[in-house]
């Protein structure tokens, strides 16, 4: 049985990391039971490592699992990071490819996704760091090599971003091409991960996090057992199960419904700053109705209706795939017949920096994309 993360390890983790451990040793100054709660997630988590090496390694190669042991103060005084992981293409963790679990305090959260390694082990000796950079810098080759020439691959790679995925380079972010470029030369401390926080129940079941390591397990298994052995590797693009699609789909209307929340509080901001006489509050039509071809009723100072439909994605304004979004037949027929009191609003980066603009869809190219089918008798 493997226990969830919960919303009490994560805060364990934030408080223990506001601190400074001058002694190199939570002994002194932590008490206690503490000391034995982070002990026992640290177990979790390499159970739960355990639990995808054996899951997936099948269709994707001989995976090692390891996790945060030792003294869990690093050498500036301060809390290493309390992580488990799978991985492969070396046979040390810092100069391999990874999927990982990082519990993220700052942040509330537990990170998943993809990661090269830190190349940071300090005590071996030059030759030996030579050769792991050297192999991981053979890892970071072989990864973009495939993307670049693996369209299924490719895609799969760039539906993360749709998602919520976010794509980092010595903890900035960047694009998803320029994270690929520098995968090709110098990988090193680079990751493609999600930050997942615990539901409404105050924890995050296996599911959801098994839902994400579906989705970037594919780039692992582009990567050989060890690199340099010569042996292919060996993957799998498996299909998302039904209850991953499902997933899918529900996270793609949390990103929806964020998006609308964020036009709400600028509508209500708007309408705010008019006179009593003139404020009417806008209204969130889509939690009341998925029919009315619309989400949210707003209103111009002089007191007309706007309907505002509002189209949302993760990537920032710059990314060619953010310009591209569905407008079902419903949506499409409705604007085509309240034109003059309809607004598309486009946001972007919902969870970066948000920013929107409105969409005028007589300036953009309508691409029809699919079917009704009526069977005949």
């Amino acid at each position: 049985m493997i226990s969830h993360i919960t919303k009490k390890d994560i805060a364990l983790v934030e408080k223990l990391s506001k601190e400074h451990y001058p002694t190199k040793g939570l002994n002194t100054s932590v008490p206690k039971n503490e000391i034995n709660e982070l002990l026992e997630l640290r177990r979790r988590l390499k159970v739960m490592s355990d639990f995808f090496k054996q899951k997936y390694e099948q269709d994707f190669g001989v995976l090692r699992s390891e996790h945060s042991t030792g003294n869990p103060v690093g050498r500036g005084g301060g809390l290493r990071r309390v992580w488990s992981g799978i991985f492969k293409g070396s046979d040390n963790k810092q100069y391999a490819a990874q999927i990982s679990f990082v519990i993220d305090g700052l942040n509330g959260s537990l990170d998943v996704g993809f990661y090269f390694g830190r190349a940071s082990s300090f005590r071996l000796d030059k030759d030996k760091r030579l050769k792991y950079e050297a192999e991981l810098k053979k890892i970071g080759f072989l990864l973009s090599m495939a993307l670049n020439n693996d369209n299924k691959l490719r895609k799969r790679y760039y539906d993360l971003f749709e998602i919520g995925f976010r794509a980092e380079i010595k903890d900035s972010v960047v694009s998803p091409e320029e994270w690929l470029s520098n995968a090709s030369i110098d990988p090193t401390y680079s990751s493609v991960t999600i930050k997942i926080c615990p539901n409404s129940f105050g924890y995050i079941d296996l599911e959801s996090i098994d839902f994400y390591v579906a989705l970037v397990i594919p780039l692992l298994g582009v990567i050989p057992e060890k690199v340099n052995n010569f042996m292919p590797s060996k993957r799998k693009m498996n299909a998302l199960t039904p209850e991953q699609r499902a997933q899918k789909a529900e996270r793609l209307a949390f990103i929806g419904l964020k998006g609308e929340e964020y036009i709400m509080d600028i509508e209500r901001n708007k309408t705010a700053a008019w006179s009593n006489a003139e404020k009417r509050p806008p209204r969130h039509v889509s939690l009341e109705s998925d029919n009315e071809g619309y989400d949210i009723l707003s209103y111009e100072q002089d007191g007309t209706e706007i309907y505002i439909e509002v189209k949302t994605t993760t990537l920032d304004r710059k990314h060619p795939l953010g310009k591209t979004f569905f407008l079902s037949s419903s949506e499409y027929r409705f604007y085509e017949t309240n034109k003059n009191k309809y607004r598309l609003y486009r946001v972007w980066d919902i969870f970066g920096t948000p920013s929107w603009e409105m969409v005028d869809l007589q300036k953009a190219d309508l691409i029809t994309d699919g079917y009704k089918v009526s069977i005949r008798k």
